[in-house]
């Protein structure tokens, strides 16, 4: 069963989830990413990093291809808005390349929460997504989180993006 994040990603619901929630959020991540910009001596401990890595990788494992599942779907195309998109663009450049255009942290303030403006993903954007990802597009889990992490700044950027992908609604949020 599938269930979208508050910022409108697609995951997999485990069965022990509560059936009756709307949006996924993982509060660990929340935690995760609060004592990454909050308490930065912490996050330098090798057991805090090994939390890290295996919480994000084991939410990433539970919705496998994770990022080719946003795009396609299990039925035919997602709908998704086109920030949302430009974010997965974003993250997989990262992977790649171990670059950004624009700042991990900086995605948070431009993606919106339960966002409205969704629209089929197309065919162009599904081509163009294959031709400049195709390999990160099926890869597994235990291949994908070693090569966010092996890039300069990488385990920073796989907490930020994960808090961004599966945390809850920021506290100060309020539904327009």
């Amino acid at each position: 069963m599938e269930i979208r994040t508050h910022r409108g990603f697609v995951v997999n619901k485990s069965d022990e989830a509560d059936r009756n929630d709307r949006f996924y959020a993982n509060p660990t991540v929340d935690e995760l990413y609060l004592q990454l910009i909050n308490n930065p001596v912490v996050t330098q401990s090798w057991e805090w990093e090994k939390n890290a890595i295996q919480v994000i990788a084991s939410i990433f494992a539970a919705t496998p291809r994770f990022f080719e599942k946003q795009l396609r779907g299990e039925e035919g195309r997602q709908h998704m808005s086109p920030r949302s998109i430009d974010f997965l663009h974003s993250c997989l450049t990262f992977i790649k390349t171990g670059r950004r255009r624009l700042s991990v942290p900086l995605w948070l303030d431009l993606l919106d929460i339960h966002p409205k403006d969704t629209k089929p993903v197309t065919t162009a954007i599904l081509d163009d997504f294959e031709l400049l990802f195709k390999d990160l597009l099926k890869a597994k889990t235990e291949r994908l989180i070693p090569m966010w992490i092996s890039q300069p700044g990488g385990l920073a950027d796989l907490v930020t993006s994960a808090y961004i992908l599966f945390g809850s609604i920021p506290a100060n949020w309020k539904d327009d």
